[in-house]
């Protein structure tokens, strides 16, 4: 099974890695980085054009760009699929606009602000690919995914998720692993695969969704990929 990744950010790309690697056992070797392009060594990652950086609005782009998830599904048929990132943090914004639920409370206003993100997304696509298309919806961002692994509860719900995530490694983490994540710093997707690793596991992962309910909701939407039947691929979301 071949996977394409689109997605706001490089640390949010090596967030969804792991993801893939504990729910499915899908392999960075079976991973394509369509946005942002981080299919390069680390001398040309520092090169790169920042046009090929990303945020919700490039995702946007890509979404209502058809050739871009063409060009990626036609060679494999239906042995593969794409995952779609966004955060929900910036949707007052703009071109985005999914305004609805206006404050985020409860697991059901979770999946009710997911459920009209992902229309709104279907939308840009223009109804195109569905069926092999996983929506990534973190609310509110993909730290407050990370945060899980940090010992805190219920983190949909916790204003400024990445500060909150920086703040507990800081007081957690040891020296030696502080040291490993300053190293990687010019490189997000290496630091957040560091920061997120523990997803690859199986049990892990699966044992904190009840912490995160955009973070559970996305790994039930991959559910359909597993021991997947080639001939049998469904639009579940």
């Amino acid at each position: 099974m071949r996977v394409a990744i689109i997605a706001e950010g490089a640390s949010d790309a090596g967030v969804i890695t792991n993801i893939l690697k504990g729910k499915l056992d899908i392999d960075r070797s079976d991973i394509k980085y369509l946005v942002p392009d981080l299919d390069n060594d680390e001398t040309d990652l520092q090169q790169l054009d920042p046009k090929k950086f990303s945020n919700w609005t490039i995702v946007k782009a890509n979404c209502e760009n058809p050739k871009v998830i063409a060009n990626f599904i036609e060679p494999f048929e239906n042995q593969c699929f794409v995952v779609i990132h966004i955060d929900s943090e910036e949707r007052h914004l703009a071109g985005y606009e999914v305004l609805n639920p206006k404050t985020i409370t409860d697991d059901a206003s979770v999946a009710t602000l997911r459920a009209n993100i992902i229309q709104k997304m279907k939308a840009w696509l223009n109804y195109q690919f569905l069926e092999q298309i996983v929506f990534a919806i973190a609310i509110q961002e993909t730290d407050a995914w990370v945060l899980t692994l940090y010992g805190n509860a219920k983190t949909d719900f916790l204003p400024k998720s990445k500060e909150r995530l920086w703040k507990e490694i800081n007081r957690s983490a040891s020296a030696k692993e502080k040291n490993k994540i300053a190293a990687l710093n010019n490189d997000k997707r290496a630091q957040y695969l560091f920061l997120s690793h523990d997803f690859r596991k199986w049990k892990i992962l699966n044992k904190i969704l009840e912490n995160n309910k955009s973070l559970a909701l996305f790994c039930a939407d991959l559910e359909r990929y597993k021991e997947i039947d080639s001939n049998d691929l469904t639009e579940t979301s």
